[in-house]
């Protein structure tokens, strides 16, 4: 089974790896899926070898925490990363309450401008000023060190050695400015990262907070949260749907978009279904409840969202097994350009300023964010546009399709008989295909109808391929033959028969209008039953992929520049690291990994 935890004490990715590592090496784990950005991990395991608590005990022992977490409304109203934000603000400010007097005591002699002329009140000034600095971010040191102990390193470690050899050496002003900028840089990321749930937060709020109901004979204003299914509620103009409901009088005009992306209203009359969280537009309607609180449809959609930003895409593999070993790479880098310069001739000072400048400049968090930034802000992108991806691996995969398989009723055509007895070809689904095509992909049609009727969909919608009379399972085997020749498919179908290729399928994307069982088996959901919408999956996941690449690149080239740099590799051209100038770089490549991937919220699809 597939399990959701809760994790607690990560900070780079030096963390989540060690995690998945640990995980991986437990009897009855299949599999272990850390999310850096969340604070999430999945675990599949064979719960009849290995239990939940004995799960969360393997995390504990290795200094972090654990829980079992179910996505739902309520916890998805929580925001972690603004939490977090919000107390790294406080150590900052506390921080630069101390730091800022302290630089301008030690580095004010360079400008001109003495302070103290006395150096042991000097001296004494600045050790006062940098010690509570360094105990307002004593958790770095605390963190750290608990992991350098246990031969598990992390970036913490990295900055509790750096900030620790500058205090013992009396480099009060480096030990104070180090801590500070690197927290300074943990606050423009954890507040960029809060964005990046925007779309969630945006879900969770289309739920009203009261709703107007009808009980006893009486009409009153409840809480959302206290309807309970037969409840009968009123629904006016301006007002939204508190819970999925069926309307028993009246008629509306709803404005569906924030779930499925469609900007025109749509008409509901008796015995149709609302669905919570859309806007009334016009008209008055009585409808019953039939679903509230997880049950609803907006319910399953954050928990679609939740889940598929808990996964990853497998580009993500390379930066995980390279974060593994990253962090006691640049311990031994350090130490191994120490060695170096006091091999050379050079001071002990200048030695231990490279050794400090190594550690604090290489950044493992923006190899660690790199590919969940970008997952988490596509998959909100696509949640807005109607479009429901259910995992890290089918947003990456959507770009790499070469073939895409429609089904023919229902997905092509209304699945409707019209007066003539003939299914209609939906008004979109000339132009879907058309799209697909000037992609270049290969578009084939499968339909269980008599060939006669396959042709006349086929050549109606300008497709050249299709196959007729196909039974579930010829479908299915239909995909599998591609796959063997080497294609990478994507099967687009709505009913119980289209399942098992939905399954089978590299992407398998169910039409929103369709069986459970359809959007059960597919990776991707279209909410609004809208062909076109193929074509803006395959183009979100190629405009996510490039935002992944970009920051995989920025964060190899940033440390394979920056680290050689810092141990003094280009002394003889001039440029020698400062520490305060290494923490400063660490902190804002993380955040420029960060901010890049945001940009997928605003680029044209």
């Amino acid at each position: 089974m597939k399990k959701i935890f809760k994790v607690t004490g990560m900070h780079c990715s030096a963390c989540s790896s060690r995690i998945e590592k640990v995980l991986q090496r437990a009897e009855g784990v299949n599999s272990v899926s850390v999310n850096l950005l969340r604070n999430r991990m999945q675990v599949d395991f064979d719960e009849n070898r290995i239990r939940e608590a004995d799960i969360c005990g393997r995390v504990e022992q290795i200094g972090f925490g654990a829980v079992p977490f179910v996505p739902s409304m309520t916890a998805a109203k929580e925001d972690p990363a603004a939490a977090e934000a919000a107390g790294v603000q406080r150590r900052l400010l506390l921080s630069l309450l101390f730091a800022l007097p302290l630089m301008f005591i030690a580095m004010g002699p360079m400008f001109g401008l003495v302070l103290i002329e006395d150096r042991i009140i000097k001296w004494w000034a600045e050790m006062t000023l940098c010690l509570p600095v360094l105990v307002i971010n004593a958790d770095y040191f605390v963190r750290g060190y608990r992991n350098l102990f246990a031969l598990a390193p992390n970036m913490d470690s990295l900055i509790a050695l750096s900030a620790s050899a500058s205090f013992v050496n009396q480099y009060y002003d480096s030990a104070a400015m180090i801590t500070t900028l690197i927290t300074l840089g943990k606050f423009l990321e954890a507040r960029a990262k809060s964005r990046t749930t925007n779309a969630i937060t945006a879900l969770v709020n289309l739920t009203p907070p009261t709703a107007m109901v009808e009980r006893h004979g009486e009409t009153g204003e409840i809480p959302a949260a206290e309807l309970a299914v037969e409840d009968v509620v009123i629904i006016r103009p301006g007002y939204r749907v508190p819970a999925d409901c069926e309307v028993v009088s009246g008629s509306c005009a709803l404005d569906e978009s924030a779930l499925t992306g469609e900007s025109r209203p749509v008409e509901r009359a008796v015995g149709e279904r609302l669905t919570g969280g859309t806007m009334c537009l016009k008209g008055e309607v009585r409808a019953r409840i039939v679903a509230v609180g997880e049950d609803t449809t907006l319910a399953a959609i954050i928990r679609l969202v939740e889940e598929a930003t808990t996964t990853k895409a497998p580009v993500a593999q390379l930066a995980d097994k390279i974060s593994g070993i990253f962090v006691p790479a640049v311990i031994g880098i350090a130490l191994a350009a120490a060695g170096v310069w006091l091999y050379l001739g050079a001071s002990g000072n200048f030695a231990l300023k490279i050794a400090i400048g190594v550690l604090v400049i290489s950044c493992p968090c923006a190899l660690g964010l790199a590919t969940p930034t970008a997952i988490m802000v596509g998959t909100g992108r696509g949640a807005g546009m109607g479009i429901l991806i259910k995992s890290a691996a089918a947003l990456q995969q959507a770009a790499q399709v070469d073939t895409i398989v429609l089904d023919k009723t229902g997905t092509i055509t209304e699945g409707n008989l019209s007066n003539t007895e003939e299914d209609r070809v939906k008004k979109s689904s000339v132009e879907a295909v058309t799209k697909l095509q000037q992609l270049g992909k290969r578009v084939l049609m499968l339909s269980g109808d008599r060939d006669e009727v396959a042709a006349r969909i086929a050549a109606e919608v300008g497709i050249g391929e299709y196959r007729s009379r196909c039974l579930p399972g010829d479908k299915e085997k239909v995909v599998r033959e591609l796959q063997a020749g080497g294609r990478t498919v994507m099967m687009v179908g709505d009913g119980v028969n289209d399942a098992p290729a939905l399954a089978r399928a590299d992407v398998g994307v169910a039409i929103g209008a369709g069986t459970d069982v359809a959007v059960e088996s597919g990776d991707v959901v279209l909410m609004k039953s809208d062909l076109r919408d193929v074509a803006t999956l395959i183009s979100l996941s190629r405009a996510t992929m490039r935002v992944i690449k970009q920051n995989l690149w920025w964060a190899f080239f940033y440390n394979v520049i920056c680290i050689p740099v810092a141990a003094g590799c280009f002394t003889n051209f001039g440029l020698v690291m400062n520490p305060m100038l290494g923490a400063a770089a660490m902190s804002c490549s993380s955040v420029c990994v960060v901010t890049n991937a945001l940009r997928l919220r605003k680029v044209k699809i």
